[in-house]
């Protein structure tokens, strides 16, 4: 049977999906980790360079080093972060698949998760680095074919 032609039972995909997801991640540690290294990094970096702007003549100086230090904290912990949820949300859809135990079922599911989203089935590398939070498309394709070869 082919995978795009099964019936589909996209609440259980769903429901074993967030299951995958609460038993492989742990978010308060997670946002924990995260937030002591951007504050460590926000106000250590603040305490060093903000005594040279408080006495400078332009007392928005300190404002504006301390947005710019924020955004650079942005731009390094974001693609980061966006790579280990990459890594929590598939090992999430492996947790998923060997629950329901139906590829089939799965790909339906991404496949209107892609389409809803309207994301790209096959970003380029850089737009999947910075921006993709998720697998895209074709990984989860992938995985479902894998697993149904591993089973079968």
């Amino acid at each position: 049977m082919a995978l795009a032609e099964s019936s589909v039972d996209p609440l259980r995909q769903e429901k074993a999906q967030e299951y995958g997801r609460l038993s492989r991640r742990l978010s308060l540690i997670e946002l924990a980790i995260v937030g002591v290294l951007l504050l460590g990094i926000l106000f250590g970096g603040a305490s060093i360079e903000l005594g040279k702007f408080l006495t400078a003549s332009q007392p928005w100086a300190a404002a504006v080093y301390l947005v710019i230090l924020a955004v650079g904290c942005g731009v390094v912990t974001t693609p980061l972060t966006n790579a280990y949820n990459r890594h929590v949300e598939l090992r999430a859809d492996g947790v998923a698949l060997w629950l329901t135990d139906n590829p089939e079922a799965f790909v339906s599911v991404m496949i209107r998760l892609t389409d809803q989203n309207l994301t790209e089935a096959q970003p380029s590398r850089w737009v999947k680095l910075l921006f993709y939070d998720h697998p895209p498309y074709t990984k989860w394709v992938s995985l479902a074919y894998n697993y149904q070869k591993e089973a079968h």
